[in-house]
């Protein structure tokens, strides 16, 4: 729309109208009065005055800013029906005045209560130096923008924006407070002027919210913190997005989630474009178009698994609705395909489920996985050859693909589950060999598959075939085979055993080893007629158990020898097996840095127990650290990187001068 020199001038040029048009607006204009005189002039007067200065800026504003003067008639009509009137205000104001002096002693009472306990602990802790009570005088933000109308108007164009793309809406939002802080924090930086419209407040807010990064460098009211007040990059050390309010010691932003940040900035862009676009209706794009999440990005998976923890354990269910809601069963169904199905559940309820295959604890900690391939072939056709899923690749290194037992291995964990459950049961009967001169007080475990550190662990089914056959004393072989095949290796789980105190033990070595060769082959006699397949060795007593192979040692604390060898393996193997069942994911993460050791040929330099030593050293060291907080999570959901557990050891410590603490 463009005046003509003669309309902005408001020259004589405006009274030549022709005969039809002349008529209606006389004819208004007596309309206007029925006496006649001075309202008709009045009102004459008035439709061929000049045009104001406001006018006249609004007019150079639409010509300058906009591609259409459409566009600025579309927002101011849209803040008209998002502004309260002053009817609406006033009814408004009383109405919350009135509630809120209802509220006034309950939540003023619970305010004081609340500061009251918060000073008294604050005072106690050595890091505050003095807790002092204020009284805080209205919001000063509200305060300064009564004073930018430009700036409010502005606010509710942008919280409108940001309705309409969900973005103030869910866990890590963004609202429109925050935009306010922002705006008045470009006032401060004097990147926004107070003669601007709020078009121009909204267009430079977007421009802003594209070049400042909240999240890498932040943003701060207080540009050089006062003694006693926290650093920017101290907040930007503790936050993924930073905006610091006045008072220099409280982050806006501390909600917000970097995903949500960097989409904001995202569509902070694409709505710059919008508007510098002649060819886009600007005003439909970014007020009118509803952007929701799933809509506005190209790629969006949304993984609902159970948290594998130690307190809930995995499973392996997807609950959905109730199969009588037939609108949200199918809906259900369509979404998860040929795996959904009805089942009935133990508390008699009838669902739509979903059940995943997860026979072992990796495929447990893999169910992620499956959720996300079913996903990507069911709705967009994509193979699994065509994914990559790199969350397994560590713990492959840890799965049999040659000798496979009976049951499900997985990744070892069953294997070493059963080989516990094997030791279980054989300490119970060693507990209750009543016919030994000394009872037996204790059974540990030295062996690493024991203790899960056993790259692979033994399988039962090595010596499952030769249960029940003949033992030939004094042989190489602890069993004897009926044909003429090599019998199957696996290796021993070395079983220390720790007798009742006696005072008549031997004193000379050569004395005490005959006692314990006399415990030995009493313990054979015993474990025979439980049914077991026992055999004595200078070392100590083979038995199979389930399928399992163990070495039993009767161990004598004043034994010299036995003090060199087995005091530390004993108590080592007692720390650690604590430590795995606080931390499941040690068992894993422990195997893995003793393949790599063996992979780098270093097996014979550092042996396996020092290597066990350092990994329960890390592990326990990063339970105060952010490490542990990300085990300790999920500590069973997925394998830690086991390099940055094992690794910052054998990088920072020397152990020549200072020997890592175990």
């Amino acid at each position: 729309m463009e005046l003509t020199e003669a309309e902005l001038a408001g020259s004589d040029s405006s009274d030549e109208l022709s005969a039809d048009e002349a008529g209606p607006l006389e004819a208004a204009e007596d309309e206007l009065s029925d006496d006649g005189g001075a309202p008709r002039k009045k009102a004459r007067t008035a439709l061929r005055r000049p045009p104001t200065a406001d006018e006249l800026i609004s007019l150079r504003q639409t010509q300058n800013l906009f591609h259409s003067n459409l566009f600025q008639l579309q927002t101011t009509e849209m803040l008209s029906e998002v502004t309260p009137t002053a009817k609406q205000s006033s009814a408004l104001r009383a109405w919350i005045t009135e509630f809120e002096a209802w509220l006034a002693a309950l939540y003023a009472r619970k305010r004081a209560l609340y500061l009251t306990y918060l000073a008294w602990r604050l005072r106690g802790c050595q890091l505050v130096a003095c807790v002092e009570f204020a009284l805080v005088d209205g919001d000063p933000a509200a305060r300064e923008l009564a004073q930018l109308p430009a700036a409010c108007q502005a606010v509710r164009l942008l919280a409108v924006w940001l309705r309409q793309r969900q973005l103030d809406q869910g866990p890590g939002a963004v609202d429109a407070e925050l935009l306010t802080a922002f705006i008045l924090w470009l006032f401060k930086q004097r990147r926004l002027a107070k003669l601007m419209s709020a078009y121009q407040v909204m267009r430079n807010v977007w421009v802003q919210l594209t070049k400042t990064d909240w999240a890498a460098e932040g943003v701060s009211f207080v540009d050089n913190p006062a003694d006693g007040q926290p650093a920017l990059h101290e907040f930007t050390e503790c936050f993924e997005v930073v905006l610091v309010e006045p008072s220099g010691f409280l982050n806006l932003a501390w909600a917000v989630s970097g995903a949500t940040y960097a989409r904001l900035r995202d569509e902070a862009a694409r709505a710059v474009a919008y508007l510098d676009d002649p060819e886009v209706d600007g005003f439909q794009a970014l007020f009118m178009t509803p952007v929701p999440f799933l809509e506005a990005l190209d790629h969006v998976w949304h993984v609902q698994t159970s948290a594998l923890t130690r307190q809930q354990p995995a499973t392996v269910v997807d609950k959905g609705p109730d199969s009588e809601r037939r609108a949200e069963a199918a809906e259900f169904r369509a979404f998860w395909g040929t795996p959904a199905g009805t089942r009935r559940f133990q508390d008699g309820s009838i669902r739509e489920a979903v059940v995943w295959r997860a026979e072992t604890l990796h495929e447990h900690r893999m169910i992620c996985r499956q959720v996300v391939l079913h996903l990507l072939r069911h709705h967009f056709k994509v193979s699994e050859s065509e994914v990559r899923y790199v969350s397994d690749g560590p713990e492959e290194l840890l799965c049999q693909t040659r000798q496979l037992p009976a049951f499900a291995y997985g990744s070892g964990e069953e294997a070493e589950l059963a080989l516990s459950a094997s030791f279980g049961r054989l300490s119970a009967l060693l507990r209750r060999m009543h016919a030994l001169p000394l009872s037996v007080a204790a059974v540990h475990a030295a062996a690493p598959a024991l203790r899960h550190a056993e790259p692979f662990p033994p399988l039962p089914e090595m010596y499952q075939a030769l249960s029940g056959r003949s033992v030939r004393h004094g042989a190489s072989q602890l069993l004897e085979r009926q044909v003429e095949l090599p019998l199957p290796w696996a290796p021993v789980s070395d079983v220390v055993l720790q007798l009742e105190i006696s005072g008549k033990w031997p004193e000379e070595p050569d004395a005490i080893r005959r006692v314990k060769a006399a415990f030995h082959l009493q313990m054979r006699t015993e474990l025979t007629s439980q049914g077991l397949t026992a055999a004595v060795r200078r070392d100590g007593v083979l038995v199979i158990c389930d399928g399992f192979l163990f070495r039993l040692a009767v161990a004598y604390p004043r034994e010299p020898a036995l003090l060199r060898l087995r005091k530390q393996p004993e108590a080592a193997a007692l720390l650690l097996a604590g430590l795995q069942r606080q931390h499941p994911a040690y068992s894993a993460s422990c195997r893995l840095a003793l393949r790599w050791l063996s992979a780098q040929m270093l097996s014979e330099l550092v042996p396996d127990i020092a290597a066990e030593l350092l990994m329960a050293q890390k592990l326990a060291a990063a339970a105060h650290q952010l490490l542990s907080a990300q085990l300790d999570a999920t500590p069973d959901s997925a394998t830690p990187d086991w390099r940055a557990i094992f690794r910052p050891p054998l990088d920072t410590f020397d152990m020549r001068c200072c020997p890592a603490p175990a």
